[in-house]
């Protein structure tokens, strides 16, 4: 049912229930989930009916059923003092209960599996799923807060089951609707994920210590091989969450102000910025070099952090580094190796996620510098910093040796680069533009950029940014009559160069 032809199966299905004589056929697993029967019978019933909702015409019959198995009690979880007598089909005590005994929780992943099955292939919800929301509850209240904190036989289950939670919290985002509910009882599956976020509650702390785990040791995991696949997949689940709350958060807000009896919330970033070291171990996944998915998610991130807070280099450098380790040097380190991965094999790579990362990164880099923002996170990147009581910047290693700014040029000097990959190239050419335009950055930047002049002038026919990189060719021009002259704009900046 998963893998086979929809036309064929459907065909299969129909044919099934003639002969078994009702209709529908799939409604036995239903009945079967209800019973007390194995744990893993269970979870073999729910992955059946997961298989079904990749056809689109049982999805929306497939919800309603569901709805009518009961297997999550809309009223158990509500907090009323009450003792609350749980009935052998509902799923919080088949989880508290008899798998949590266990320490086996074959049936909640599974679960959880079926629920992002049919929200990936329900069509977009006009009330954004709002009778759907005790399952998520479900999910936030009962597995994603006690996740870290319960006892597991196979410790690979706690990744898989928190993997496919951080998934359906994302999936329930995508859905939120753009009118956001005035009522609580009311709320979207995405309203419950989204506030869960903003106001520091289980699913916060969770994908916080997730992210905190770090890049260190996510590393040393990987070359370990201690689960590396499942924890690699967790972390990316959670920085894809992240992003996905980014995209919709300050619509939210905007919407909760307007309602005058409504609560106040503050952006995602500013949560994140309650705790100095969350940030920067967030932007530092981009070292980590094992799985190219996981860096492109988290540049991602860090493209959405960077554009929300301007001065994010004044919050990085109070930001109190790990032990014996520099947090710029660091990130320097991860963006210089994701251009030179981009730039060695270059036919290879080139539809690639190695290139991906390649241009997310100069487009990081960009953005800040077209900013205007004074030391911004470019400039950081590409090794400047702020001299005191001067009115320009100087480069940490004007030899040029080893800087995210170094593989830049190289890219340039790549006598292929050019034509096998345009886009990176051009993106690198505009770096080194808005570099040597800056007055603060330009001593350090153009006297490098001499020496591959030759190469610019040649290719600025085939790149559409022409006027910049024509800019760029003037620019070099002067700035090359200018040391033949031997004039120099800061004096102690040209000795060093």
């Amino acid at each position: 049912m998963t893998h086979g032809p929809a036309e064929e199966v459907l065909s299969w299905l129909q044919a099934l229930e003639e002969e078994a004589g009702m209709s529908p056929s799939w409604d036995i697993l239903f009945e079967a989930m209800c019973c007390p029967v194995p744990q893993k019978l269970k979870a073999a019933l729910d992955k059946a009916i997961a298989s079904l909702a990749g056809h689109q015409v049982l999805v929306v019959p497939l919800w309603e059923r569901l709805l009518g198995a009961v297997v999550v009690r809309k009223d158990s979880l509500q907090r009323d003092g009450r003792k609350h007598v749980p009935v052998k089909y509902d799923l919080s005590y088949q989880l508290n209960e008899i798998e949590a005994r266990a320490e086996e929780y074959e049936e909640a992943i599974a679960f959880v599996e079926l629920l992002n099955a049919l929200w990936e292939n329900s069509k977009a919800f006009v009330d954004g799923g709002a009778k759907y929301g005790h399952f998520t509850r479900f999910v936030l209240e009962e597995i994603v807060s006690s996740i870290y904190q319960r006892s597991f036989k196979f410790e690979k289950e706690r990744w898989q089951l928190m993997s496919q939670c951080l998934l359906h919290c994302r999936l329930c985002l995508e859905s939120l609707p753009a009118a956001t509910s005035q009522e609580e009882e009311a709320m979207t599956p995405g309203e419950y994920v989204l506030t869960d976020l903003l106001e520091n509650r289980n699913l916060f702390r969770v994908v916080n210590f997730t992210l905190c785990l770090g890049t260190d040791w996510l590393s040393d995991q990987s070359r370990e091989g201690s689960l590396a696949e499942y924890k690699t997949e967790t972390v990316t689940e959670a920085l894809r969450l992240v992003q996905c709350a980014m995209g919709v958060d300050q619509d939210f807000i905007e919407t909760k102000q307007n309602n005058i009896l409504g609560r106040t919330y503050s952006p995602l970033e500013t949560v994140l910025l309650h705790d100095r070291e969350r940030i920067p171990k967030i932007l530092d996944y981009c070292r980590f070099s094992w799985d190219s998915k996981l860096r492109k998610e988290a540049l991602l991130v860090s493209q959405s952090l960077i554009q929300r807070i301007p001065y994010i280099v004044s919050k990085l450098e109070s930001s109190p580094p790990p032990e014996g380790v520099s947090i710029k040097n660091n990130l320097q380190s991860g963006y210089s190796t994701i251009l030179r991965s981009a730039n060695s094999t270059p036919e290879a790579s080139q539809q690639g996620v190695e290139d991906d990362c390649a241009q997310l990164a100069l487009d990081i880099i960009l953005d800040s510098l077209k900013s205007g923002v004074p030391s911004n996170f470019g400039q950081y990147i590409c090794g400047f910093e702020v001299c005191a009581g001067m009115d320009y910047m100087s480069l940490e290693n004007p030899s040029f040796s080893s800087s995210p700014l170094k593989d830049i040029l190289d890219i340039l000097l790549c006598s292929t680069a050019s034509s096998s990959r345009p886009q990176l190239y051009e993106k690198c050419l505009q770096v080194v533009f808005y570099l040597s335009e800056t007055p603060e950055t330009s001593t350090f930047c153009v006297l490098p950029m001499l020496c591959c002049s030759s190469v610019v002038s040649d290719d600025i026919v085939h790149f559409p940014c022409r006027p910049v990189l024509c800019a760029l060719s003037v620019l070099i021009a002067e700035w090359a009559g200018i040391f033949d002259s031997k004039y120099s704009i800061h004096p102690t900046a040209s000795s060093e160069g």
